[in-house]
């Protein structure tokens, strides 16, 4: 290698990447070695290329289809409750409540009936469900109505596409007792 192929290496990069290099192009054709050189790094450039196409739409939204949206869960906690208004310690024959946290709330109204409790809830929006493992449960859209015979049974779980929020029965939410009134 000659002190003149050495000045023209970088050269050869840029006309084998398809720049004009007028003067390395003029040694290669003269040069065996800067030939065979600039033929080995055209190659190579070639293999480096790839293509890049971008996927069918339908096809991008088939694949997001199969994962599935990662769930966060809330533990709720009282928001506001009417019974802090009142100065009550413990569970009148009916109270105002708001559970939630972060950036949900579910409104709800919890009044004595007979021996048991009753909650009535409006949740978010009526793409939200709720279950209790303790207490019967009826929704209807995004309201719904909880039945339970002790205050400890009153907890539940409502849950959207992207969010679980696990609201504590009213003991925990009214640390203070729930005890019926009078």
């Amino acid at each position: 290698m000659n002190t003149n192929c050495a000045s023209i290496r970088e050269a050869l990069v840029r006309l084998a990447e398809g720049k004009s290099e007028p003067e390395a192009e003029s040694h290669a054709a003269g040069c065996a070695r800067c030939s065979e050189r600039l033929s080995q790094l055209r190659a190579m450039v070639s293999l480096a290329r790839v293509a890049h196409f971008d996927a069918p739409e339908a096809l991008v939204r088939s694949a997001k289809g199969l994962m599935a949206p990662r769930r966060r869960t809330l533990v709720a906690g009282l928001l506001r409750s009417s019974l802090s208004l009142s100065g009550a310690r413990s569970l009148p024959e009916s109270a105002q409540l708001v559970v939630g946290g972060e950036d949900v709330s579910i409104r709800l109204m919890v009044r004595r009936q007979g021996e048991g409790y009753e909650v009535f809830g409006e949740l978010p929006s009526s793409d939200w469900t709720v279950e209790s493992d303790r207490a019967g449960v009826t929704q209807n859209g995004s309201r719904f109505q909880l039945a339970a015979s002790d205050p400890a049974d009153t907890a539940f779980v409502a849950e959207s596409e992207l969010l679980r929020v696990e609201v504590p029965a009213l003991q925990e939410l009214i640390p203070s007792g729930t005890k019926s009134a009078g």
